[in-house]
């Protein structure tokens, strides 16, 4: 009973924005309806998360705006692609009554807009407002997605072409309708571990079935799925229910749907994109650090100013700068301690070496030795430091060299198994006698000194 009355209400709202949706898509009102209806019922036997809900989003109409002008139902192939991808791959509180009040006002809007455009129109060659028009009543027909489309101006496009048409849509695709999906099922599993490996093979078959009747993608929605958290739901199969109630309003309210105008889902477009900005979060990153500001500014810019796709590459890129920039920027420190009769330079790394922080350390290093001319020992202190790849282990030893010159030694102390072995893989003859593992620092000074024939301590 909880999920007959989730499905029911999610559907009041699906209706109008699944139409809205493949409107927005520039490909037709149906085809918002047809995406939803088999993305409902796969997800109802596939998916994990009792409250998501699939659908047509705002984000997949917009995103496959510019290849439906070129290929029209052709981008079902994207869809199809988009799946393939996806399968293979294998928290704030809302704003829950003004919310959920919008959701459950946009089923009335439409159906007053709807009345009031009946009414008015007398005329059906010149109706007073821009009518959604005519829909095909019924199931969709089911077609293999094409590999090679003519559209109505009789341009031929063959595979490859169609997927010069897609570009990036290829890739952001799937990337972006599996982070709302994961995302969605995450804001609504109060502590419980989400199986996101399932999501998404359950978002990779709803769009595999969709292919083959729409050419719109479906993904994750957060006002539906919002609503039917709302409404009580139980577990998946009220998305069977929604699919149901879809189906009944191809069959019986396609000359209602002739009506709607579509300034009307306009509106229920606009409405339901508003609570898609998180100001909260917004906030919270400008506190939290400020960093983060710059992938989200660009991100957001670009996506308003360029191609959507295109924004979402740059954020990507930009936050693979960052984090290229803070791997190649390790946090080193050091101090200058005496044990055993050595005057030792402590060297303390907070995090793993890579390629690009390798001379990093290199360089540190010089530069400090430079600065003293007491020094004996250099003791690299590698705890911290869980993977260390060909380039590191190439300036470890080059640092050795370089330290041999001045007549200073190395000393490699408390570093992972698995480091320990790339560099005795390296050059076993040079690591072997400087790496120690003992847990004191005094210990391993002691031990290597031994081995390494210094003169003993003078007694005092």
């Amino acid at each position: 009973m909880y999920d007959m009355i989730a499905g029911i209400t999610v559907a009041l709202t699906a209706i109008p924005q699944s139409i809205a949706y493949g409107i927005l898509s520039n490909l037709g009102p149906q085809y918002g309806l047809y995406s939803n209806v088999l993305g409902c019922l796969a997800y109802a036997v596939f998916g994990s998360v009792k409250d998501v809900t699939i659908a047509p989003t705002s984000l997949t109409a917009i995103m496959v705006q510019d290849v439906v002008k070129e290929l029209e139902y052709g981008t079902a192939l994207l869809t199809f692609l988009a799946a393939v991808l996806t399968k293979d791959l294998g928290e704030g509180r809302w704003r829950t009554f003004f919310k959920y009040l919008a959701l459950l006002r946009n089923a009335l809007i439409v159906v007053l807009g709807a009345t009031l455009a009946y009414c008015l129109t007398t005329d059906m060659d010149n109706p007073i407002f821009n009518l959604t028009g005519h829909v095909p009543a019924g199931l969709p027909s089911f077609q293999v997605p094409p590999f090679s489309y003519t559209n109505e101006n009789g341009t031929v496009y063959s595979f490859v072409d169609m997927l010069g048409v897609m570009r990036t849509s290829i890739i952001t695709i799937p990337l972006v309708t599996t982070l709302e999906i994961v995302s969605v099922g995450k804001a609504f599993s109060k502590g419980k571990i989400i199986d996101a490996t399932q999501e998404m093979i359950a978002l990779g078959i709803s769009n595999l079935l969709v292919s083959f009747c729409s050419p719109l993608p479906v993904a994750g929605s957060f006002t539906r799925s919002a609503l039917n958290n709302s409404s009580g739901v139980r577990t998946t199969m009220s998305c069977a229910v929604t699919a149901v109630m879809l189906t009944l309003s191809l069959a019986l309210l396609t000359n209602a749907i002739y009506y709607i105008p579509k300034t009307t889902l306009a509106s229920v477009v606009i409405s339901a994109m508003l609570f898609m900005v998180d100001y909260e979060e917004i906030g919270n990153i400008w506190r939290t650090k400020k960093l983060d500001m710059i992938p989200f500014l660009a991100t957001a810019l670009a996506c308003l100013f360029y191609e959507l796709d295109y924004g979402i590459l740059v954020g990507i890129g930009i936050n693979c700068c960052i984090l290229l920039y803070l791997m190649s920027s390790p946090g080193i420190s050091g101090e200058e301690i005496q044990l055993a009769g050595l005057r030792i330079l402590l060297v303390k790394i907070n995090q793993s070496l890579a390629f690009s922080s390798a001379e990093c350390l290199r360089d540190w290093i010089m530069k400090r030795i430079e600065q003293r001319d007491n020094i004996d020992l250099v003791v690299i202190d590698g705890q911290n430091v869980h993977f260390a790849d060909t380039t590191v282990a190439k300036n470890f030893v080059n640092i050795e060299e370089d330290l041999n010159t001045r007549q200073i030694r190395l000393l490699l102390w408390r570093f992972q198994a698995n480091v320990a072995l790339a560099l005795l893989r390296m050059r076993k003859e040079l690591f072997i006698g400087m790496l120690r593992a003992d847990l004191q620092l005094q210990d391993a000074v002691a031990r290597w000194k031994m081995l390494n024939q210094f003169p003993p301590d003078p007694i005092h």
